[in-house]
């Protein structure tokens, strides 16, 4: 059975990734839409490099959904890497994820949990 602060983490998790594809299609429709204005080259470029980090930032989420729900030592791995990334996203991803490592590291039976499963 997984311990609680594991389920707290991967809900955690979850909710990082609703926000992730909201700030995707806030950033992806836009682009699509026909404003009556012309649309300017700084929008075209913002999106055009703004999509694929926030891609990159949701494969990664996936990613780590799918090995920590798994119970993966790899999820271990994965988790830290996303959380120390999102750190940089102030002000929800920092909370969020410091939330995140907070509960994968106080917790000495979820440590030992993703520890002994492979």
């Amino acid at each position: 059975m997984k311990p609680d602060s594991i389920k707290k983490v991967y809900i955690l998790d979850l909710v990082t990734l609703i926000i992730l594809f909201m700030a995707f299609f806030g950033v992806l429709i836009p682009l699509f839409i026909v404003p009556p204005y012309p649309i300017s080259d700084a929008r075209i470029l913002a999106g055009t490099i703004t999509i694929p980090i926030i891609g990159v930032y949701i494969l990664l989420n996936i990613i780590t959904l799918v090995a920590l729900s798994a119970g993966h030592t790899v999820g271990k791995f994965f988790q830290i890497l996303f959380s120390v990334l999102m750190l940089f996203v102030f002000p929800i991803g920092t909370a969020l994820h410091a939330w995140a490592l907070y509960e994968l590291y106080s917790d000495s039976e979820a440590r030992e949990y993703l520890a002994r499963s492979s």
